[in-house]
């Protein structure tokens, strides 16, 4: 592990103390050593920005988030849904925003609000769209920003899903459309070879959302992956302090090279 530290960042708050997504998994996420702290952003009818991962609400009709007032949405979800403005200001001096929009045309509204919580350089943007991720960079050109592969399909239309694949396990002319410096990609396409491929052409790189020992321990130490993210990121920096511990150990233990 010499040379190289996987960051970690705290899927939705982490579902370690809480339910994922909700104000308590926010709060308690800043105490696990995790570097980054992921919101879904979404926003309502009333330029309202929210942490929310659905395009919809559970609730009769499935009304979609961005054609409700916060108001509404609050009271179709059952409870008070957190805002981004809050989140940041939790995470703050704790943690780096890994801001994950969900649509495109706030994009504005998120770099401003985020820059003036957390500060130049305190967050990195991902987004599935090649023209938000070019009008992030353009606007901001220091802020890193992630074009995200894997995208959800469970509302796309059948005869899309193919192609939408397709340019996820071989996204080298959307990565260089988007003007994108990070890529951030589900656990499957990152073994489908797309992990080499950023290597290659110098770009950082999110996985996602890794959950099992096995895969943790694996990308902990994978030069190639520049950040993990987890729903237990207080376990899996615990798991990353002993591989640290054990790397120097066995460095320790080997003879001096002879001269």
């Amino acid at each position: 592990m010499a040379g190289h530290c996987t960051e970690i960042s705290a899927h939705r708050g982490g579902a370690e103390d809480a339910p994922l997504a909700s104000w308590e998994a926010y709060v308690t996420c800043v105490d696990t050593s995790a570097e980054y702290v992921e919101l879904d952003i979404r926003r309502t009818a009333d330029d309202v920005l929210v942490a929310h991962h659905d395009a919809w609400v559970e609730a009769p009709g499935r009304p979609l988030v961005r054609d409700l007032t916060y108001r509404q949405l609050c009271r179709m979800a059952g409870c008070r849904v957190p805002l981004v403005s809050e989140l940041l200001e939790v995470i703050a001096s704790h943690a780096r925003g890994h801001l994950d929009l969900k649509e495109p045309g706030y994009e504005r509204q998120v770099l401003d609000l985020a820059t003036g919580i957390l500060g130049v350089g305190g967050f990195l943007v991902s987004t599935p769209e090649e023209e938000s991720a070019r009008l992030i960079k353009d606007a901001r050109p220091a802020t890193p920003v992630a074009l995200l592969l894997g995208r959800d399909l469970r509302r796309a239309p059948w005869r899309g899903r193919a192609r939408v694949r397709y340019g996820e396990i071989r996204p080298l002319g959307r990565i260089r459309r988007s003007g994108a410096d990070w890529v951030s990609m589900h656990h499957l396409i990152a073994a489908s070879g797309v992990l080499n491929l950023c290597a290659r052409e110098g770009l950082r790189t999110i996985v996602w959302t890794v959950n099992g020992d096995r895969a943790i321990d694996r990308l902990l130490v994978d030069e190639r992956v520049s950040v993990l993210v987890t729903d237990h990121p207080r376990h899996a920096a615990r798991r990353r302090a002993a591989l640290t511990a054990a790397g120097s150990a066995g460095s320790a233990g080997e003879p001096s090279p002879s001269r």
